[in-house]
C-alpha cells in the first residue's frame, strides 16, 4: 500500500510487545574528535544519501555533525558517531538516535541509525551506555532498507531480541510477528513472536509536503480513533548472556545472543549459588574406610523438557554425598557468571546446599570408590569449558568413579557465532528420567531442593 503525506510531518506511536534502549557514546575507545577523518566520512556520506531514498522512516535527519567523535568499535574497526537531533513530541524524552558510520577497509563506510531508548525505571546511572550497567532498549536501521535489529538490555547485557514492523491496527493484544524476509545483515530471526505490546515512543517523521511514503506492512485500513499506524516491536527469541550494548553496535554485532550472523555475544550467564569451597576442607570429615552414598542432582532449565535455556537460565547439575551424619553438597562453576563459549577459564567448586533439582539418582559407593569420588574432587579440573567440560561433566565424571555410568547426551543452542554445544542439565535431567537403573540405585523425578551441610570432625 501506498500512501501520500500532504503535511511537513507524519506522526508514528512506537510500539514494543514485551519487555525490552543511553547516550550514543559507549565506553569504546574514543580515538580523536579526527576533524580530517570526520570531513572524509561526512563527504562519503553525501554521496551515499544521494544515492536513491532512504528508507521512510529515516529521511530528512537532523546529523550534528559538529558533535561527531571518532572511536574504536569493540570489534577494532574505526568508527564515526554523529549524534542526531531528535524530531520528539516532547524535549523531555530521553531517548536518542545517532548515525554510526563504520570504516571498511576499501576505505568507504558502513551506515546504520542506532535508537538509544533507556529504561525510565532504572536508576539514572543505569541509563546510559557509558556506565557499564546499561537498561534498556536499543534497535539497529539501515538507512536504506529499514530495520535491522533491536533487543532489551538488562545490567549491561542483551536479554531479548526482537524486530521492529509497521502495522495499521489497535488490538495490540494479538500482535504476532512474522518471519523477516530479506534478513538484512544475516541478524534477524525466522521464527514467530508475539507478546504483550508496550508503548516505547512517539516517531515524528519529517517529510516535505508531496513526498510519496515508500510501502510499509499495513496490513488494514486506518481505524478511525487512530489514523496512525503503529510501529511494532515484536519479541522472538529470549538471550542468556547476550553482547554487551558496544558489541551490539559494533559492525559486525549481531542479534544479541540468540541467533544470526555476524560477531555477536560470546557469553552465557551462569548463576553462581552457594559460597566457594576448598575441597580438601570440604571433604576432610568423610571416613575413607566406610561406605557412603553418591547423588547426582539436576536442575534442569525448564523442568521436565530437553530445554538449553529457560526458566531456571541454563540449569546447573551437582553431586552430593552423604555418609552417616555428615553431608556434602558440591558443583563446579568457572571463576565467573561470564562463562565463555569461545575459550576456557578458570573453575571453582561452590557449596550447592539447599540448591533447586528436578531430578536425582543416588548409589551406594563402597570404601574404594568413596576414596575415588574425594580424590577426584580434590584433583577437580581447575578450567571451566562450557562446550567441553562443565557442570554437567563435573557430575558424570564423578558418577563414573562411583561406578554409576550416566548417558553423555551432546546437545546445542544455537546461541552466538559459536554455538554451544555439549552435556547439559536439559539433555541430562531427561536422560536419567527416561533411564532403567541398575540395582542399588535409585532415583527421583519429584523437584526439591538439595539437603544443606551438615556434620563436622
Amino acid at each position: 500500500m501506498k500512501e501520500n503525506f500532504k503535511t511537513a510531518a507524519a506522526v508514528i506511536t512506537a510500539v514494543l510487545i514485551a519487555a525490552f534502549f543511553t547516550g550514543c557514546q559507549q565506553d569504546d575507545e574514543v580515538v580523536a574528535a579526527g576533524s580530517t577523518t570526520v570531513s572524509s566520512a561526512k563527504e562519503w556520506f553525501k554521496e551515499y544519501e544521494g544515492k536513491g531514498d532512504n528508507y521512510v522512516y529515516l529521511q530528512n535527519l537532523n546529523y550534528e555533525w559538529s558533535g561527531a567523535i571518532v572511536k574504536q568499535a569493540e570489534d577494532g574497526t574505526e568508527t564515526i558517531v554523529v549524534p542526531i537531533k531528535e524530531l520528539k513530541i516532547n524535549q523531555s524524552e530521553i531517548w536518542q538516535q545517532c548515525l554510526y558510520l563504520y570504516k571498511l577497509p576499501d576505505g568507504s563506510y558502513k551506515a546504520s541509525v542506532v535508537e538509544i531508548y533507556p529504561d525510565k525505571a532504572a536508576p539514572q546511572e543505569d541509563q546510559s551506555m557509558e556506565g557499564g550497567n546499561f537498561n534498556g532498549y536499543i534497535s539497529v536501521w539501515d538507512l536504506k532498507k529499514g530495520f535491522v535489529k533491536a533487543a532489551q538490555f538488562k545490567n549491561n547485557y542483551a536479554v531479548e531480541d526482537g524486530i521492529v514492523e509497521v502495522l495499521d491496527r489497535e488490538d495490540k493484544a494479538t500482535y504476532k510477528a512474522p518471519s523477516l524476509n530479506p534478513c538484512f545483515d544475516g541478524s534477524c530471526n525466522d521464527s514467530p513472536g508475539g507478546g504483550n505490546p508496550i508503548q516505547l515512543r512517539t516517531i515524528v517523521i519529517d517529510l516535505l509536503p508531496g513526498i510519496k511514503l515508500n510501502e510499509v506492512i499495513i496490513v488494514k485500513p486506518k481505524p478511525k480513533s487512530d489514523p496512525s499506524p503503529k510501529a511494532v516491536f515484536a519479541p522472538r527469541s529470549p538471550i542468556i548472556g547476550g553482547t554487551t550494548p558496544g558489541g551490539y553496535t559494533s559492525p559486525r554485532g549481531g542479534s544479541g545472543a540468540s541467533s544470526g550472523g555476524g560477531t555477536q555475544a560470546t557469553i552465557l550467564v551462569i548463576e553462581i549459588e552457594g559460597e566457594k569451597i576448598d575441597p580438601k576442607e570440604e571433604t576432610k570429615c568423610f571416613d575413607k574406610t566406610k561406605p557412603a552414598v553418591l547423588t547426582v542432582y539436576v536442575q534442569q532449565p525448564n523442568e521436565n523438557t530437553r530445554d538449553k535455556i529457560g526458566a531456571n537460565s541454563v540449569g546447573h547439575t551437582f553431586i552430593g554425598i552423604q555418609q552417616g551424619t555428615i553431608q556434602r553438597l558440591i558443583g563446579f562453576y568457572p571463576d565467573s557468571p561470564n562463562a565463555s563459549l569461545i575459550s576456557s577459564q578458570k573453575s571453582e567448586l561452590h557449596d550447592n546446599s539447599n540448591t533447586l533439582y528436578h531430578v536425582s539418582i543416588s548409589i551406594g559407593i563402597d570404601a574404594d570408590k568413596l576414596s575415588s569420588i574425594i580424590n577426584y574432587i580434590n584433583d577437580y579440573s581447575k578450567t571451566y569449558d562450557l562446550n567441553n567440560y562443565n557442570c554437567s561433566d563435573f557430575a558424570i565424571g564423578a558418577a563414573e568413579k562411583g561406578g554409576l555410568k550416566l548417558p553423555k547426551t551432546t546437545g546445542s543452542y544455537n546461541a552466538v557465532i559459536v554455538n554451544f554445544k555439549g552435556r547439559n542439565p536439559g539433555d541430562l535431567g531427561q536422560d536419567i528420567r527416561n533411564m532403567n537403573i541398575p540395582g542399588g540405585v535409585t532415583k527421583s523425578v519429584i523437584k526439591g531442593n538439595a539437603p544443606k551441610k551438615k556434620g563436622g570432625c
